[in-house]
Formats: C-alpha cells, structure tokens, sequence
C-alpha cells in the first residue's frame, strides 16, 4: 500500500503548503527503499483487482522517483558527484546493519571540507546516532579510524550532540517528572498519608519524566535538524532520509515555524 501512502503524503503536503499560505510548488514524490530483495513500487491501478474495467481511467495516477537503495552497490552509490550526498546514502543504505554501519564509518565521516560541511556533519551524526547505540569509548575507537586532523572536530561534535541531548532530557523529565508526582502523590496520599504519597509519586514521576524528557529531547533536536538543514539548502528528501519524518511531516514543521515567525 505504499503508493496509496504516497498519494495520501502528496494531498497532504499540498494541503500544509495551502493552510500555511505558501505559493504552491510542485512536488516530486521519492521512494527511497533500503529493504532486503528486490521490489517494485506498483502503479494505483494495479493495486485493484479484475473486473473494473473502463471505472479504472477515473483512478488518479502520478510518476514516482524510485530508488531502491538496498539494490545499489557501493560503487554505484560512490560515482555520485557529492561528498554529502554519498555519505547519506551509505548510512541509510546500512541503517537496518549496525554492525555493517560501522564497519562503513571511514567512508562516511571522510568528507571533504565544503561550505555548510559542519551543518551536514552534525545532521549527519545525530543520524548515526540514532542507529548505533555504542559506548563513549566503542566510538572514540572508530574516530581513530579518521585522519587525524578530523578526529578532535569529530569526538567535540559527538559530545556536543551527547551531552545536549542528556541535559533537555532530563530537564524536561524532571520538570514533567514533578508534575506527575505531584498528581500521583496526591492520589497515593489520600490512602497511605498525603505527605508520603506525594513523596512516593515525585520520585516514580521523576523517573517516568526523566526517559519521556530523553524522548522529548530526542525529538526535539529531530526538529531542529529539519529547520537547520532546510534553511541551509538540504532537499526535503534528505531531511527525510536523516530524520525519518515524512515528506509531510518535514513540510509541516517548516510551515509551523514560518508561521511562528509572522506571528
């Protein structure tokens, strides 16, 4: 059903672009797919069985730009022209393979320097990040992979990334992590004491806030990243392909912050 998916993002995208006030602009629809085996993305119609007839030319139809990244070779994916480009690609082509992931970091952290580079590297990282979940030291041995000159660039920006995404998640759970222990202090207090109870829930609440804050701060830097990286010329579908949101998704915080900035 991914073509009715893709009908569904488009109507909905030009629907953002209509309700935020925007000049309408064409949207090209792109499938990226980085599954195992080989699979081909069928037209609307084909989707309805026998027996519709001439009902089937009143069914809407649209092109699609289709890659299936899974059934590209590295080689292939290495004769595109930008540096960027080909590091994307080979993250998201092993995004299901941790281990194939990492076994592939050399080539996808060795970008050369190019105007907006550190936008794209941070992007980039928060990307990586998502992916492999290794130790402080586990990455500070594959940065010894890279030249030398770029690993103190590469370890700043992964503790950067690291330690701003540790500090809003638990500002945010705590500050959440009190409300709801207040809430469920109260409850528990009018059964076992009302000065124990809102003790007990502050403390269950701080821990329920403290992974929904992580959460929170997760999706929060997914956003900016989405906002930092359109405003300094990445395509929708590679802030697709580094967030995970959809082409809808993506047009929809950008109207929303267009809309935040004519308030």
């Amino acid at each position: 059903w991914t073509t009715l998916q893709v009908l569904g993002y488009l109507t909905a995208a030009y629907e953002a672009q209509r309700a935020a006030r925007l000049p309408l602009r064409p949207i090209i629809p792109c499938v990226f797919r980085h599954g195992k085996g080989r699979w081909r993305l069928p037209d609307v119609r084909a989707l309805f069985r026998s027996g519709h007839g001439p009902f089937l030319d009143y069914v809407p139809t649209f092109n699609v730009l289709y890659t299936d990244l899974g059934g590209m070779s590295e080689e292939e994916i290495g004769q595109m022209g930008e540096a960027w480009l080909r590091s994307a690609l080979l993250t998201q082509k092993y995004s299901h393979d941790p281990a194939a992931l990492m076994a592939r970091f050399e080539r996808i952290f060795t970008l050369p320097p190019e105007p907006g580079a550190g936008n794209f590297l941070q992007i980039l990282m928060v990307y990586f990040s998502r992916l492999v979940s290794i130790s402080r030291d586990a990455f500070r041995d594959l940065v010894y992979e890279l030249p030398k000159h770029k690993q103190p660039n590469i370890m700043t920006l992964y503790d950067s990334i690291l330690e701003e995404g540790i500090e809003k998640g638990i500002e945010k759970g705590i500050e959440k992590g009190i409300e709801k222990g207040i809430e469920k202090g109260r409850e528990e207090g009018r059964e076992e004491g009302r000065e124990e109870g809102r003790e007990e829930g502050r403390e269950k609440g701080r821990e329920e806030g403290r992974e929904e804050g992580r959460e929170e701060g997760r999706e929060e830097t997914r956003k900016q990243t989405v906002l930092t990286g359109y405003k300094n010329g990445v395509s929708i579908e590679i802030l697709c392909l580094l967030t995970g949101y959809s082409e809808v998704q993506v047009w929809q915080i950008l109207a929303k912050a267009e809309n935040a900035k004519q308030a």
